[in-house]
């Protein structure tokens, strides 16, 4: 899978989002993680670019607590 720099950024801050799996790596963070993320962040991001990853720190600043 090529990553193009614009897929490497967040969608909703613009930073890295480090996806590893995007730089050909068989694991990421995001598998251990155990987050949810309000669906309505998750539309927005699809709709700024569904082939770009959230990054670990916004996943972590706007995830709801795990029940």
């Amino acid at each position: 899978m090529t990553t193009t720099a614009k897929q490497s950024l967040c969608p909703l801050c613009a930073d890295a989002n480090h996806c590893a799996q995007a730089q050909g790596q068989s694991h990421c963070w995001c598998m251990d993680a155990e987050l949810q993320l309000p669906p309505a962040l998750l539309e927005l991001a699809r709709e700024v670019d569904p082939r770009r990853c959230i990054c670990e720190s916004c996943a972590r600043r706007y995830a709801n607590p795990a029940p």
